[in-house]
């Protein structure tokens, strides 16, 4: 009687049976195509390889995006993204450092100048990882989340009927394909950040670091993004390697200054505020916040905004792969 009773309150409100059959179902319903055809721009923006640098970050900041296929006339040859250029950058500086007391040599004219070629894949993190266009859901968070590799890709290429590459899926464009579906997975959208145990370490710099240390930290942990904290330890903003699009050739003097003279007065870009969340967020409001402000990292903070972690686009997706588990 109780359960009847219970049914009658709550008519409509589907079992956790339901829901996971409903989930199942979308994994592995649901194809890449599905998800390319509900992408807000689907036209993949290429560089050739011959293209010059400073170009190229122009490329990507016109656009608004943080990395993009290299081709030839014949090939697809791999990504550049905003990591490669922070490495190549750094290294530059390093092994180049003892020309910087020549007249003649002028180093934002040698970065500039730089051909995407030489910069594709620098950061050795950035390898095409490719699925076709009948991938299932299931297929492409396996193939986002992955254990067989040292690394999480941030894109996956897409190849056609030919086998050619035709579209890139990418990380933000699973997130927002699953905050239009939040019903389908209720249980784990209604946990909080404690509950799921997505956030983990954030790597912070202070608002006077050296922004050339900041940049280093950032290649060698291969992150796209560091929190910024103020003088009390308060989150400030946000160092990410897409600040470095903006940059201008007067902004190399600012490489030797503090991160706060660099975001200031180093780019043009204009930095995107630091996205917070309190622990008690759930994953629903977490997801909709990556997807409404199109960052790649939130910061949970407690209530004196002070960090106690991060969430990246990959936590999330790696969290909706073990949801997947969970609800065979």
């Amino acid at each position: 009687m109780a359960a009847t009773a219970q049914s009658a309150i709550h008519p409509s409100k589907p079992s956790q049976d339901v829901l996971s059959r409903n989930y199942l179902n979308l994994l592995h319903s649901i194809t890449a195509k599905d998800i390319l055809a509900e992408k807000p721009f689907n036209t993949v923006i290429t560089l050739r390889a011959d293209t010059r640098l400073g170009e190229a970050l122009k490329v990507l900041a016109d656009a608004n995006i943080l990395s993009a296929p290299v081709v030839t006339e014949k090939e697809f040859i791999g990504f550049i993204d905003v990591l490669d250029i922070v490495g190549y950058l750094l290294n530059m500086k390093k092994q180049e450092a003892k020309r910087y007391n020549e007249p003649s040599f002028d180093i934002a004219s040698y970065f500039y100048n730089t051909v995407v070629k030489d910069v594709v894949n620098f950061s050795k993190w950035d390898y095409p990882v490719y699925v076709s266009q009948t991938s299932t859901l299931n297929e492409i968070l396996q193939a986002f989340d992955t254990p067989m590799r040292h690394f999480k890709p941030h894109r996956l290429v897409v190849l056609n009927e030919k086998s050619e590459p035709s579209n890139i899926i990418s990380q933000s464009d699973i997130a927002r394909f699953f905050a239009t579906r939040i019903d389908n997975f209720s249980t784990i959208a209604n946990k909080t950040v404690i509950e799921l145990g997505i956030a983990h370490a954030c790597l912070m710099v202070q608002l006077d670091s050296p922004v050339d240390d900041a940049l280093w930290t950032l290649y060698n942990n291969r992150v796209s993004g560091l929190a910024i904290i103020n003088p009390e330890g308060r989150l400030a903003g946000n160092l990410s390697a897409s600040d470095l699009r903006g940059i201008r050739p007067e902004g190399f003097d600012m490489l030797s200054g503090s991160v706060l003279q660099f975001l200031v007065k180093g780019t043009e870009s204009r930095p995107k505020s630091a996205v917070s969340c309190l622990p008690a967020a759930t994953f629903s409001q977490v997801l909709s916040l990556f997807t409404l402000e199109r960052v790649h990292r939130v910061y949970v903070v407690n209530e004196a905004n002070v960090i106690r972690g991060v969430i990246t686009l990959s936590d999330v997706l790696s969290a909706l792969t073990f949801y997947q588990t969970a609800a065979v």
